[in-house]
């Protein structure tokens, strides 16, 4: 790989924001990191908890987001039909 190679990093995270609001702080700040590097963040696919503050965080700063959520798991809480 070269060193202008793409990169992508894949976050699995909850889907609540925690009880101790430190883990929303922490979610944005490594969102906001990752679009800084210009990675790709792959992560759970969830706009909710703390998948969603990551992704907003990431692509707040220009960053680019990929989700991956099973096909029942967007059935069953999104009511979408795929």
């Amino acid at each position: 790989m070269t060193r202008d190679a793409a990169r992508a990093i894949c976050v699995f995270c909850g889907s609540s924001p925690g009880v101790d609001p430190v883990y929303a702080e922490a979610a944005t700040a490594v969102g906001y990191e990752i679009a800084r590097r210009g990675w790709t963040l792959v992560y759970g696919g969830g706009s909710v908890g703390l998948m969603g503050i990551l992704a907003d965080a990431a692509l707040e700063a220009g960053g680019r987001v990929v989700g991956v959520i099973p096909r029942w798991t967007a059935v069953l809480v999104a009511g979408l039909v795929l």
